[in-house]
């Protein structure tokens, strides 16, 4: 994703209540998600239990768009 529409995405999301980014501090980049329950849920999960979680483990560079590295 080109870095202007990047920005706005993370921009966008950042203004979803309870949403929060987690980035790089030196570089800013994007490097995961974590989610975490806000209320007690009926799955079980009780507010503040971290239900999911993402990390990017590796970024590529292609050569056009849908290309696989």
């Amino acid at each position: 994703m080109p870095p202007e529409q990047a920005a706005a995405l993370y921009l966008a999301a950042s203004k979803i209540p309870g949403v929060e980014l987690i980035f790089d501090k030196k570089t800013k980049e994007f490097l995961g998600e974590r989610q975490v329950a806000v209320e007690d849920l009926p799955t079980g999960f009780k507010e503040g239990t971290v239900t999911g979680r993402s990390a990017v483990l590796e970024r590529v560079v292609v050569d056009k768009a849908g290309q696989r590295p």
